[in-house]
């Protein structure tokens, strides 16, 4: 049986991201972010967990998937970095858009959290 690294957890984190937010769980994408969460995207910039989901609340975009892929994941101690492309479909699965996250990571009570999303949008598809 395969343990799980630091780097699954983070990588879990990513992909809990995306199913939470494109099912609408909001409670479940909360509870992956520090309380200082700050999220950056374009103009766009908050810096609570609470106003993080405020904004996606009133912002909220036709349903579809993200879809997260090429990590490179970087730790140091309680910290890490992430840089990771991602893609999000329609629902017929057409891509939208695509872009790049670049997040940090802390550990608080020995769980990782997101602590920092900045999001680049490449265009539409």
């Amino acid at each position: 049986m395969r343990s799980v690294t630091e780097v699954d957890e983070i990588i879990a984190i990513m992909s809990r991201y995306c199913h939470s937010i494109d099912d609408r769980r909001f409670d479940d994408l909360a509870a992956l972010m520090t309380d200082d969460v700050r999220f950056e995207m374009g103009e766009d910039v908050t810096d609570t967990r609470d106003s993080f989901i405020k904004y996606v609340l009133a912002n909220i975009w036709p349903a579809g998937r993200h879809v997260c892929y090429n990590p490179e994941i970087e730790i140091a101690g309680d910290r890490a970095t992430s840089v990771s492309d991602w893609l999000f479909l329609d629902g017929q699965l057409n891509i939208v858009s695509a872009g790049r996250y670049t997040d940090d990571f802390a550990r608080v009570n020995d769980r990782w959290r997101l602590a920092v999303r900045r999001i680049t949008t490449f265009g539409s598809a």
